[in-house]
């Protein structure tokens, strides 16, 4: 039977999860205790979290949650780093990484999705969510502002026709 912290472990850790879909779980073997309250104090500075929850726990609160296949990842000492902007999070946990010669991934969540090793690397890639807001935004824009150069070009020539007919009608009448 589950003691009573550990149900108020899990409901923490769904909460936390429906909070923020996005999280990187790492690898964190041979992180010294400096390195993590550095890299923590880093995170929190860009809105993220790490944090280290029994790998149990977390299996049932992701099962809880629906997701019983992200519970995979969830294998040895795994540390969750949570935050709103997946790719931006990869790409600073793949630099710190690459400095400090540490974490390895185990993979992620990604709006409720399960990402291997490899999704994380690609993820990482990904320019930051805002950047990709903005293309897709100018994506949507550009034939929108090509109509619109369409139709003022008809105006143009409508007003242009006008303009000569009534020219013409001045000139003969």
């Amino acid at each position: 039977m589950p003691s009573e912290i550990n149900k108020l472990t899990v409901a923490e850790l769904v909460s936390r999860f429906r909070a923020t879909p996005n999280a990187v779980l790492v690898d964190f073997t041979g992180l010294k205790a400096g390195q993590a309250d550095v890299l923590r104090a880093k995170l929190r500075e860009q809105g993220a979290r790490m944090s280290v929850v029994k790998n149990s726990l977390a299996k049932h609160a992701l099962t809880e949650m629906g997701l019983p296949s992200a519970a995979k990842l969830f294998v040895g000492p795994v540390a969750l780093v949570s935050g709103a902007d997946a790719a931006s999070l990869a790409r600073f946990l793949r630099e710190w990484s690459r400095k400090e010669r540490v974490l390895k991934w185990s993979g992620a969540l990604v709006g409720g999705e399960v990402v291997g090793p490899q999704g994380v690397d690609a993820i990482a890639t990904l320019p930051p969510l805002k950047a990709l807001q903005a293309q897709a935004v100018g994506a949507m824009a550009a034939p929108l502002s090509g109509l619109l150069g369409a139709l003022q070009g008809i105006l143009r020539n409508f007003a242009g026709v006008v303009k000569a007919i009534a020219e013409k009608q001045q000139a003969a009448g």
